[in-house]
Parts: structure tokens; sequence; C-alpha cells
């Protein structure tokens, strides 16, 4: 893929897709069962005394720090979406079971999680490895709004990017035990 800018699309609310957007998805896809795998909760910044109250899930540690070529490879596949320097990413893996999400308080048979922004970065990204029409990722222009404007389903190795102001939430198919996502929160050199 050359270079591409998408930054004037997403400061403008669009939400970017690309198809078959990882060149080493199918290296990626072969290591989840090798990872270790943290059992964690979102949103992370509150405290929970157990993490069913909120939004449980499993998590890998950042690439950065797990596998630092795999992070750099990633992050250069990012890069090739922006003229900026992107001068920031964190990368990682998360997966929910919702065999969990209906032990949780809050979000038992629920399809929506949190609607929440990540307003610390720039932009956020998610890329699939699974396939659903009833779940993915789903978007809000308001977080207080239950039903969303739109709702990308899961599907493998598809990079969903949007502005990390944009108000988004997990959109969660109760017929899958597990929905397992790669992560990108970026932040690039806005100066530039």
């Amino acid at each position: 893929m050359e270079i591409i800018d998408i930054e004037p699309f997403i400061e403008k609310g669009n939400i970017c897709s690309f198809t078959n957007f990882l060149e080493n998805y199918k290296e990626l896809e072969q290591k989840i069962n090798s990872f270790e795998w943290k059992k964690v909760y979102q949103p992370s910044g509150i405290f929970y005394q157990d993490r069913m109250q909120s939004y449980p899930c499993l998590e890998t540690n950042l690439f950065e720090r797990l596998d630092k070529e795999l992070h750099e490879n990633i992050k250069g596949q990012f890069q090739k979406l922006f003229k900026k320097e992107i001068i920031k990413a964190n990368i990682g893996m998360r997966c929910t079971l919702t065999s969990e999400l209906k032990q949780s308080t809050h979000f038992k048979d629920c399809k929506y999680g949190w609607v929440h922004t990540d307003s610390k970065w720039h932009y956020g990204a998610i890329i699939p490895f699974y396939q659903s029409i009833n779940g993915g990722t789903a978007f809000f222009e308001n977080n207080w709004e239950t039903i969303p404007d739109i709702v990308y389903g899961g599907y493998p190795n598809r990079l969903i990017i949007y502005n990390a102001n944009r108000n988004h939430a997990s959109c969660n198919d109760y017929n899958l035990e597990k929905r397992i996502i790669l992560t990108a929160f970026l932040k690039i050199n806005k100066d530039a």
C-alpha cells in the first residue's frame, strides 16, 4: 500500500475501513494461542472490586513490550495511512468471552459495551480476528445514546480506524464465545 492520508477524513468524523489490512495477519493469527492473556476489565481507569462489575476481558501485553519487532512492523503498516509521523502507538490484543459477559452485572445480555471515547489518543483502530454480522464495533453520535448510528460487523483483517474522540462501543454477538481483536491507539505529530 502506498502512503495515503486519511487524517482529513477522520478529523471530520468519518470512519475508515480497509479490508485485508495487515500484511502479516496470518502470522499474527497463528501466534494468538501462544500469547499470555491477562484477566482485566474495561474501562481500566475505574476501580472495580470484581471485574464482573464492569466489562470483563482478556488482554495481552502491549506488543511494544511483548514483541518489539511485531510492534514496529504493525506500527509501520499504520504509518502508511498518514503523512504525519506516528509518535506513539499502543498496540495489543483483546478478547472478550460471552460466558464472562453473561456473568457481568452490567453487560448481562446487553449487546453494546460502554459508550466511550479514547480521548488521550488521536486515533483508535480495531482489527477483528472473527466474523460476525451481529457483533463488531458500534459508533454513536452522543455518549448517552443506546442505539448506534452505525455498526461495523466483525470481519477478519478488516481495519476500522476512527477519531479517538468519536463515541463508540463493542457490539457483542452472544452466538460466539470469543471476540478477539487487535486494538491500536495512535498519536501523530500534529505539529508537522
